[in-house]
């Protein structure tokens, strides 16, 4: 072990011989891997984790389909006639949940409240394999007008509202004048999405707080009635999704030969995490590219300067060439001194990474989709880690190729002269610099592009004169 701690103390020694050159080193790489980290936190958590439900690869959101108004919407809300057609024939669905929006007023306890609600079937909490911490969910009996006057409540409902006391079970809410028993209260880590990702339309439902029975009323059970439900489902195992799609159309069929007028009737199936997280995707992946571009910039930046670093020490070169230093030994040296660079500066992006993380969650639009779950743990410290590495060989390789081919007699022969470096070393250099300039210019051409597009959408009319207008709620 001696040599490669040899090595580190021999890299620390030139950091403190060239503070300048270092702080500028270890601050752009602070500032690339933090902001790399903070980005790969996001699409980690949104994009790349199975939603935590259970099975959630076999859970669906599915929507209707009416060719008819396919240039208006090509997708829309489930009908409540039509769900209860697809309980009843489709045999490839495990379970099924029909969900919809509901705002209520909570009376009766304190000061008036407007909670965020959502009707749902029975089924949703047992797909997703949610236990209460406390009571129970609904029963398939309560599913029913008339018997769904119980409620069951969020965790932090529970805790801002009612301090948190067990003895909220069986309590009376009053809820747009009618009373409810609250028999359930969701456990904490517990994050079902805003309603408003589970419509292919684009809907201000928020996330709910307060849940009770759908309980599907007979003026809900027209056929071409109200399209305004979201659905999930889960399918059995082993099943494909080409036969659930022919099932599906094949009861729509069913459902537009019954209609006066002939209407086709089509149902598409998304998978529920692109669902959720769909609209999402091609933003997210472009800004962890343009993360991804800064970085490289920046190690490109550093290479061109322990290139020039390499350039003023070739009679330290051939000394350690004399002295018998082979070209791998030579090679190791040079990586060590950008590995300790570059793990001093994965170091300082972690704690850019934790600022950034927060500053995100606190920024970020307010239809960014598992929000609340994005943040450093130990699967984002490992890409931290991995990254400093990939940044550290990126930083010092072509250096230490150009440290380790050096010829010794015409390193001594330059020092002697004071030369400062080889045609070569120079038109390597300039390659580098057009490369960063390169790189900075499709980066600031793509922010003008999108600076442009923002402030042309600033200034599209809207129809009516929006000065001095609030809303309250």
């Amino acid at each position: 072990m001696s040599t490669p701690i040899g090595d580190l103390r021999f890299a620390l020694r030139l950091l403190t011989r060239s503070p300048g050159f270092g702080a500028i080193a270890i601050a752009t790489l602070a500032l690339g891997i933090g902001a790399n980290t903070a980005i790969f936190s996001v699409v980690d958590h949104v994009l790349l984790r199975p939603l935590p439900y259970r099975d959630s690869d076999r859970l669906y959101a599915v929507h209707e389909v009416v060719p008819k108004f396919a240039h208006v919407a090509p997708l829309v809300p489930v009908n409540a006639m039509h769900f209860r057609e697809w309980r009843r024939t489709v045999r490839s669905f495990d379970r099924m949940a029909l969900i919809g929006g509901v705002a209520l007023n909570m009376t009766g306890t304190g000061e008036p409240e407007r909670l965020a609600g959502a009707r749902v079937s029975p089924a949703l909490f047992t797909m997703l394999g949610v236990r209460p911490q406390l009571g129970r969910t609904f029963a398939e009996a309560e599913d029913h007008p008339g018997r769904d006057s119980v409620v069951v409540i969020e965790d932090e409902l529970w805790r801002m509202r009612f301090g948190a006391d067990p003895g909220v079970l069986g309590r009376k809410l009053v809820l747009d004048g009618r009373p409810y028993q609250v028999i359930g209260v969701l456990p904490r880590d517990f994050r079902f999405p805003k309603l408003a990702s589970l419509y292919a339309m684009t809907i201000a439902e928020a996330r709910p707080q307060i849940w009770k029975p759908f309980a599907v009323k007979d003026d809900e059970l027209e056929a071409m009635g109200d399209f305004n439900y979201a659905c999930v489902v889960s399918l059995k195992p082993g099943v494909s999704l080409a036969q659930v799609a022919a099932e599906l159309g094949t009861a729509q069929k069913r459902i537009s030969d019954t209609l006066g007028e002939h209407i086709e009737l089509l149902a598409s199936l998304v998978a529920l995490q692109d669902q959720i997280t769909g609209r999402s995707r091609r933003g997210l992946h472009l800004l962890l590219g343009a993360v991804g571009v800064v970085l490289l910039i920046g190690c490109v930046n550093i290479a061109n300067l322990l290139l020039a670093q390499t350039t003023g020490r070739r009679r330290e070169i051939a000394i350690r060439s004399a002295l018998g230093a082979s070209g791998a030994r030579l090679v190791r040296q040079m990586l060590v001194e950008s590995l300790v660079l570059s793990a001093i500066g994965g170091a300082g992006g972690v704690v850019v990474s934790y600022t950034a993380v927060e500053a995100i969650r606190l920024w970020a639009p307010i239809d960014l989709p598992r929000l609340d779950e994005v943040g450093v743990d130990g699967r984002v410290l490992l890409f931290g880690v991995v990254l400093s590495v990939a940044a550290g060989l990126l930083c010092g390789l072509l250096p230490a190729l150009r440290f380790a081919r050096a010829d010794p007699q015409d390193a001594m022969k330059a020092g002697a002269r004071g030369t400062t470096g080889s045609p070569r070393h120079a038109r390597v250099r300039t390659l580098l610099v057009a490369g960063e300039i390169a790189l900075s210019t499709v980066c600031l051409s793509a922010a003008g592009l999108l600076l442009h597009s923002y402030v042309k959408l600033l200034a599209v009319d809207a129809g009516f004169d929006a000065q001095q207008v609030v809303t309250v709620e």
